[in-house]
């Protein structure tokens, strides 16, 4: 299920006692998920996880024109590998 943050505050009490995992969105971009306790790995929708977290990292390349310089200077390559010395 996914749902925005204010419609997500709003429906809390009914989500707390649901079994379904919910992507939270705000203004169309995921910004997280919920999975109640007991829920299995089945019940989490890892392709639009997967999907949402393409998207974010798109983003913030085109955002950040030197992404590259930042991503070594925490010790990562492009693909967010660690860079072996």
């Amino acid at each position: 299920m996914k749902m925005g943050v204010k419609e997500f505050r709003e429906k809390l009490s009914e989500v707390l006692h649901g079994r379904e995992a919910v992507m939270i969105t705000h203004h169309g971009r995921m910004v997280g998920t919920y999975r109640p306790a007991g829920t299995g790995a089945a019940a989490f929708d890892w392709d639009a996880w997967l999907a949402g977290r393409d998207r974010l990292r798109e983003e913030w390349r085109r955002a950040t024109p030197d992404w590259r310089a930042r991503m070594a200077s925490i010790g990562l390559d492009e693909h967010g590998d660690t860079i072996t010395p």
